[in-house]
């Protein structure tokens, strides 16, 4: 055997293995996420009409959505990144995702509540 037919043997099999070794090792460490759907519409209609319940003057209002859109990003990060999932809103699911609407919902109000306690 020829000292190049060597190297090259040699090189190729160093990337076989390497290639093994990284996706074994890559694999458990990065999972494919999960895909899981919310019903944005659902939540911000909710949302509308627990604000039109209230008495709230224009500022009161304004106050109340900012601190909504502040928890629900919250929520939704930390959901996303707790259970490896991406979410994507129900009307962009055919079906087959699990709807997490009901969740994500639950912990804003719960983060909400926590925030007005805390004031």
């Amino acid at each position: 055997m020829t000292p190049l037919r060597t190297i090259t043997l040699s090189v190729t099999l160093s990337l076989f293995i390497s290639t093994a070794v990284t996706l074994l090792v890559i694999g458990p460490l990065n999972p494919t996420p999960s895909l899981v759907q919310m019903d944005m519409n659902a939540t911000l209609t909710a949302f509308e009409k627990d604000i039109q319940q209230r008495d709230l003057n224009p500022a009161q209002q304004k106050g109340h959505i900012a601190r909504f859109t502040a928890a629900l990003d919250t929520v939704l990060r930390t959901y996303s990144h707790d259970n490896n999932a991406v979410i994507v809103v129900s009307p962009a699911i055919i079906g087959g995702a699990p709807d997490i609407t009901r969740t994500i919902s639950q912990e804003t109000v719960n983060v909400l509540t926590n925030k007005e306690n805390k004031q």
